[in-house]
């Protein structure tokens, strides 16, 4: 696959350097972003994140509107991040919380792409640390499906069917989902009364929850399984901190 594109600075940088050695991020870097705003307190006396020193309990104001998504029978939900990089990048979203235990995501990364991976999950504990949740693409921007666009070249060159992009359309799903599917005529032809998977192993798997999404500078493929997942996927957010150490929302 031609896949060339390389990570943004903000990735590529720390996460090559410090994330595949199992390294915490720079305790410079995340020092000087809490103290940055650490001098005055939170509206709601509440504290602050240790990665981005944003207010937790204002950190929702960053999401969308949340989807319909909720945390497992008996847990409830909370605000988590993950760091990206040198402290200049970062995700936000809600995680489950259960038993005490919160779902932590990570992000590590290499030439091509970056991995968010489970740190910690509130239902599988450490059984699922390392387990890839999002696959994340820098998304160029005179083209900003050109990775979906390469893979699905690369399935009707290899390929027995002829695929496509196309949306998702599925309930609960995000309104922008995406999936490299069969043709209609193609899925005309496959068995009707099973769920079926086709078009590589980043296109379409009818038995589980999976979809890409193209957004704020990244193309994500949410690969999630068939169970509900402890974190709300839709709430997934990439920000980014400007010169003056301000957060928002990356475009």
């Amino acid at each position: 696959m031609r896949t060339t594109v390389i990570l943004a600075a903000g990735l590529a940088a720390a996460l090559t350097a410090c994330v595949q050695k199992g390294e915490p991020p720079p305790a410079e870097a995340v020092a000087a972003s809490a103290a940055a705003d650490a001098a005055e307190s939170c509206p709601d006396d509440g504290p602050r994140f240790p990665i981005t020193g944003l207010c937790v309990g204002r950190s929702v104001n960053y999401l969308e509107p949340a989807g319909d998504w909720q945390p497992p029978e008996g847990c409830t939900w909370a605000m988590n991040e993950a760091w990206i990089g040198d402290g200049t990048e970062a995700l936000l979203y809600r995680a489950a919380v259960c038993d005490g235990v919160t779902t932590t995501l990570q992000v590590s990364g290499g030439a091509h792409s970056a991995s968010v991976e489970y740190a910690m999950s509130a239902l599988g504990g450490d059984a699922l640390r390392g387990e890839e949740v999002i696959r994340l693409f820098v998304s160029p921007p005179e083209n900003p499906q050109w990775h979906i666009e390469d893979i699905l070249n690369d399935v009707n060159e290899n390929g027995d069917i002829e695929c496509e992009i196309r949306p998702a359309g599925v309930d609960g799903w995000p309104e922008d989902a995406l999936v490299i599917a069969p043709t209609a005529e193609e899925r005309a032809a496959m068995p009707q009364d099973e769920p079926v998977a086709a078009c590589g192993d980043w296109g379409l798997d009818e038995d589980a929850t999976q979809y890409w999404e193209v957004r704020q500078g990244y193309e994500w493929y949410f690969q999630l399984g068939q169970d509900l997942p402890d974190f709300d996927p839709y709430t997934v957010t990439h920000i980014v901190k400007d010169a003056e150490g301000n957060w928002s929302v990356a475009e």
